[in-house]
Protein backbone atom coordinates (compact mmCIF):
# COMPACT_ATOMS: atom_id res chain seq x y z
CA UNK A 1 0.00 0.00 0.00
CA UNK A 2 1.30 3.47 -0.87
CA UNK A 3 -0.36 6.60 0.49
CA UNK A 4 0.33 10.30 0.54
CA UNK A 5 -1.58 13.51 1.18
CA UNK A 6 -1.69 15.76 -1.84
CA UNK A 7 -2.51 15.61 -5.52
CA UNK A 8 0.25 13.11 -6.25
CA UNK A 9 1.83 10.00 -4.72
CA UNK A 10 5.53 9.25 -5.29
CA UNK A 11 7.39 6.09 -4.35
CA UNK A 12 11.02 5.02 -4.97
CA UNK A 13 11.95 1.39 -5.40
CA UNK A 14 15.07 -0.46 -6.61
CA UNK A 15 15.28 -2.28 -9.94
CA UNK A 16 17.62 -4.96 -11.24
CA UNK A 17 19.42 -5.06 -14.59
CA UNK A 18 17.77 -6.70 -17.61
CA UNK A 19 14.49 -7.14 -15.80
CA UNK A 20 10.89 -6.35 -16.69
CA UNK A 21 8.35 -5.18 -14.13
CA UNK A 22 4.60 -5.00 -13.94
CA UNK A 23 3.00 -2.86 -11.28
CA UNK A 24 -0.57 -3.84 -10.52
CA UNK A 25 -2.30 -0.75 -9.10
CA UNK A 26 -5.77 -0.60 -7.54
CA UNK A 27 -7.78 2.16 -5.85
CA UNK A 28 -11.29 2.54 -4.49
CA UNK A 29 -12.60 5.85 -5.85
CA UNK A 30 -13.88 6.85 -9.32
CA UNK A 31 -10.86 8.44 -10.96
CA UNK A 32 -8.49 7.94 -13.87
CA UNK A 33 -4.93 7.24 -12.79
CA UNK A 34 -1.86 8.65 -14.51
CA UNK A 35 1.04 6.36 -13.62
CA UNK A 36 4.66 7.02 -14.54
CA UNK A 37 7.90 5.13 -13.88
CA UNK A 38 10.86 7.50 -14.17
CA UNK A 39 14.33 5.98 -14.24
CA UNK A 40 16.74 7.61 -11.83
CA UNK A 41 19.73 5.74 -13.27
CA UNK A 42 20.37 7.55 -16.56
CA UNK A 43 22.22 4.53 -17.95
CA UNK A 44 18.85 2.88 -18.50
CA UNK A 45 17.87 3.07 -22.15
CA UNK A 46 14.31 4.19 -21.47
CA UNK A 47 15.42 7.61 -20.26
CA UNK A 48 11.86 8.90 -20.22
CA UNK A 49 10.55 5.90 -18.32
CA UNK A 50 7.12 4.53 -19.00
CA UNK A 51 3.66 6.04 -18.54
CA UNK A 52 0.15 4.62 -18.50
CA UNK A 53 -3.34 6.04 -18.19
CA UNK A 54 -5.45 3.59 -16.18
CA UNK A 55 -9.19 3.62 -15.61
CA UNK A 56 -10.67 2.74 -12.22
CA UNK A 57 -10.57 0.52 -10.32
CA UNK A 58 -7.26 -1.08 -11.33
CA UNK A 59 -4.66 -1.55 -14.04
CA UNK A 60 -1.02 -2.31 -14.87
CA UNK A 61 2.09 -0.24 -15.55
CA UNK A 62 4.77 -2.16 -17.49
CA UNK A 63 8.45 -1.27 -17.99
CA UNK A 64 11.85 -2.94 -18.40
CA UNK A 65 15.33 -1.93 -17.27
CA UNK A 66 18.84 -2.24 -18.67
CA UNK A 67 20.90 -1.38 -15.60
CA UNK A 68 20.78 -1.76 -11.85
CA UNK A 69 19.28 1.32 -10.23
CA UNK A 70 15.99 2.72 -9.02
CA UNK A 71 12.78 4.18 -10.38
CA UNK A 72 10.45 6.85 -9.09
CA UNK A 73 6.83 5.82 -9.43
CA UNK A 74 4.48 8.80 -9.69
CA UNK A 75 0.72 8.33 -9.36
CA UNK A 76 -1.80 11.11 -9.88
CA UNK A 77 -5.57 10.91 -10.28
CA UNK A 78 -8.09 12.88 -12.28
CA UNK A 79 -11.75 12.66 -11.28
CA UNK A 80 -14.71 13.74 -13.43
CA UNK A 81 -14.66 16.98 -11.43
CA UNK A 82 -10.93 17.57 -12.08
CA UNK A 83 -7.63 16.93 -10.25
CA UNK A 84 -7.63 15.53 -6.72
CA UNK A 85 -7.44 18.23 -4.02
CA UNK A 86 -3.99 18.78 -2.50
CA UNK A 87 -5.30 18.11 1.03
CA UNK A 88 -6.85 14.74 0.16
CA UNK A 89 -5.29 11.45 1.25
CA UNK A 90 -4.55 9.21 -1.72
CA UNK A 91 -4.18 5.47 -1.16
CA UNK A 92 -3.22 2.84 -3.72
CA UNK A 93 -2.69 -0.89 -3.42
CA UNK A 94 0.40 -1.77 -5.47
CA UNK A 95 1.66 -5.26 -6.33
CA UNK A 96 5.01 -5.65 -8.12
CA UNK A 97 5.78 -8.55 -10.42
CA UNK A 98 9.07 -9.04 -12.25
CA UNK A 99 10.94 -11.44 -14.53
CA UNK A 100 14.43 -11.55 -15.98
CA UNK A 101 15.10 -11.09 -19.67
CA UNK A 102 17.29 -13.36 -21.74
CA UNK A 103 20.11 -11.64 -23.65
CA UNK A 104 18.08 -12.14 -26.84
CA UNK A 105 15.01 -10.49 -25.30
CA UNK A 106 17.07 -7.58 -24.01
CA UNK A 107 18.65 -7.03 -27.44
CA UNK A 108 15.25 -7.16 -29.16
CA UNK A 109 13.73 -4.74 -26.65
CA UNK A 110 16.61 -2.30 -26.95
CA UNK A 111 16.33 -2.40 -30.73
CA UNK A 112 12.59 -1.74 -30.58
CA UNK A 113 13.01 1.08 -28.06
CA UNK A 114 15.80 2.68 -30.12
CA UNK A 115 13.65 2.54 -33.26
CA UNK A 116 10.68 4.06 -31.41
CA UNK A 117 12.88 6.81 -29.98
CA UNK A 118 14.30 7.53 -33.45
CA UNK A 119 10.79 7.66 -34.94
CA UNK A 120 9.63 10.01 -32.18
CA UNK A 121 12.66 12.25 -32.68
CA UNK A 122 12.09 12.29 -36.45
CA UNK A 123 8.43 13.25 -35.89
CA UNK A 124 9.49 16.05 -33.52
CA UNK A 125 12.17 17.28 -35.93
CA UNK A 126 9.66 17.31 -38.79
CA UNK A 127 7.20 19.33 -36.70
CA UNK A 128 9.92 21.79 -35.73
CA UNK A 129 10.99 22.10 -39.39
CA UNK A 130 7.39 22.79 -40.45
CA UNK A 131 6.98 25.37 -37.70
CA UNK A 132 10.26 27.05 -38.67
CA UNK A 133 9.21 27.08 -42.34
CA UNK A 134 5.89 28.72 -41.43
CA UNK A 135 7.67 31.25 -39.24
CA UNK A 136 10.14 32.08 -42.03
CA UNK A 137 7.32 32.46 -44.57
CA UNK A 138 5.47 34.75 -42.15
CA UNK A 139 8.65 36.77 -41.57
CA UNK A 140 9.24 37.25 -45.30
CA UNK A 141 5.65 38.32 -45.86
CA UNK A 142 5.79 40.69 -42.87
CA UNK A 143 9.14 42.15 -43.95
CA UNK A 144 7.83 42.77 -47.47
CA UNK A 145 4.90 44.67 -45.96
CA UNK A 146 7.26 46.56 -43.65
CA UNK A 147 9.43 47.60 -46.61
CA UNK A 148 6.40 48.88 -48.51
CA UNK A 149 5.06 50.74 -45.47
CA UNK A 150 8.49 52.27 -44.86
CA UNK A 151 8.74 53.55 -48.42
CA UNK A 152 5.24 55.04 -48.18
CA UNK A 153 6.17 56.62 -44.84
CA UNK A 154 9.29 58.18 -46.37
CA UNK A 155 7.27 59.68 -49.22
CA UNK A 156 4.68 61.02 -46.79
CA UNK A 157 7.38 62.39 -44.48
CA UNK A 158 9.13 64.09 -47.38
CA UNK A 159 5.86 65.71 -48.48
CA UNK A 160 5.08 66.93 -44.95
CA UNK A 161 8.52 68.44 -44.59
CA UNK A 162 8.12 70.20 -47.92
CA UNK A 163 4.58 71.34 -47.12
CA UNK A 164 4.51 71.96 -43.36
CA UNK A 165 1.14 72.79 -41.84
CA UNK A 166 0.93 75.99 -39.84
CA UNK A 167 1.44 75.31 -36.12
CA UNK A 168 2.18 71.60 -36.65
CA UNK A 169 5.61 70.09 -35.98
CA UNK A 170 6.59 66.90 -37.79
CA UNK A 171 7.77 64.15 -35.41
CA UNK A 172 6.97 60.87 -37.23
CA UNK A 173 9.87 58.36 -37.31
CA UNK A 174 9.70 55.96 -40.24
CA UNK A 175 12.64 54.01 -38.78
CA UNK A 176 10.77 53.39 -35.51
CA UNK A 177 7.66 52.30 -37.38
CA UNK A 178 9.78 49.94 -39.50
CA UNK A 179 11.45 48.43 -36.43
CA UNK A 180 8.10 47.89 -34.70
CA UNK A 181 6.66 46.35 -37.87
CA UNK A 182 9.64 44.00 -38.25
CA UNK A 183 8.89 42.54 -34.82
CA UNK A 184 5.22 42.10 -35.63
CA UNK A 185 4.23 45.22 -33.75
CA UNK A 186 5.54 43.96 -30.40
CA UNK A 187 6.40 46.40 -27.66
CA UNK A 188 10.03 47.52 -27.52
CA UNK A 189 10.77 45.94 -24.13
CA UNK A 190 9.83 42.50 -25.50
CA UNK A 191 12.39 42.60 -28.27
CA UNK A 192 15.87 41.15 -28.14
CA UNK A 193 18.43 43.91 -28.33
CA UNK A 194 20.40 43.99 -31.56
CA UNK A 195 18.13 41.71 -33.58
CA UNK A 196 16.82 42.88 -36.93
CA UNK A 197 14.25 40.39 -38.26
CA UNK A 198 13.84 42.41 -41.47
CA UNK A 199 17.35 43.85 -41.66
CA UNK A 200 17.78 47.59 -42.21
CA UNK A 201 15.07 49.77 -43.76
CA UNK A 202 15.15 49.85 -47.56
CA UNK A 203 16.97 52.72 -49.24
Amino acid sequence: MVAQTGGMVMQHFPVAANTCYELGIAWSYPATLNAHAGFENKENLQLGGRSAKIDAPAGVLHFCTDKLGSVLITLSSITPAGPIANAELLEYAVVVGSWSETPEQTAARRKEETEKAAATQAWMDANVARANAREEADRKERCHRCDEDYRACQVNASYRRSHPARGVSFTESCESKFTSCSFGGEMFDRRETGKKPCGDPPR
